[in-house]
């Protein structure tokens, strides 16, 4: 994983990463997913291998974006980074394991791709973090406003969900008596899309997807148990009606 975090409003985005060698990759999607805002005037890092790559200065330097680099063995000179890295992961892994008992009707058991206290959603969960954390009021900023609102200028968006929460979402049906919902979780905000769209989780299959068309349930509400998506019937699968008797 990879984090930014902006050192004045102290707003972070977060990406997954599977090997150090894709760093610039990601430094390359951030920028463009950034471009909005402008590029920024000065990287702060430590002198792991992926940042004192030739490439990775190159880029730099053409980009125009100056390159800090900590004392070896002092986290502490990039604190921001290294806090927010810390409390992510922290908070990432809470969400996990609470979700059991925050949400007791769910048969986790039965989630595909929900491992053993949904490790194999890690990434996330982290990114569930780190909205929360954007969203949320902090003393380190003037006016204990929120990051969200300070880097963007706008207040943030007040609906805030656990991680898990369950709810359904319309799907397309391929016959017209399969169900128009499935049931779902909700994983975290939709990257680079509307603050309408949202990534969930579909139980019956275990697919990450997004979707703006979906409806959260209550505690206090059943829960149908997956799977919910009815497999196509063989053959052409229609209902013959028989036409009608004359009298």
């Amino acid at each position: 994983m990879i984090t930014f975090v902006d050192s004045f409003s102290r707003w972070m985005k977060l990406y997954g990463m599977r090997r150090k060698s894709d760093t610039l990759a990601f430094v390359k999607k951030f920028l463009a997913d950034m471009s909005g805002t402008g590029v920024p005037r000065s990287f702060r890092m430590d002198n792991g291998g992926e940042f004192i790559g030739r490439d990775f200065i190159a880029f730099c330097d053409n980009a125009g974006i100056r390159r800090t680099y900590t004392a070896p063995g002092t986290p502490q000179q990039n604190g921001p980074a290294e806090s927010a890295i810390w409390r992510v992961n922290k908070a990432g892994h809470a969400a996990r394991l609470e979700a059991r008992r925050l949400f007791p009707k769910i048969d986790f058991t039965r989630v595909p791709g929900f491992g053993r206290d949904g490790e194999r959603l890690w990434r996330e969960s982290c990114h569930w973090a780190a909205g929360g954390f954007n969203r949320s009021p902090t003393k380190a900023n003037v006016g204990y406003k929120s990051p969200h609102e300070l880097f963007t200028g706008r207040p943030p968006p007040i609906q805030i969900l656990s991680f898990f929460q369950p709810g359904y979402m319309r799907v397309m049906r391929a016959r017209k008596m399969h169900p128009q919902a499935v049931l779902c979780c909700y994983l975290d905000n939709g990257d680079n899309h509307h603050e309408s769209v949202v990534k969930v989780l579909k139980f019956a299959t275990g697919r990450v997807c997004m979707t703006n068309n979906v409806v959260w349930v209550s505690d206090r509400a059943p829960l149908l148990t997956p799977p919910l998506e009815m497999p196509a019937p063989a053959g052409d699968g229609g209902i013959r009606m028989s036409p009608p008797h004359r009298l």
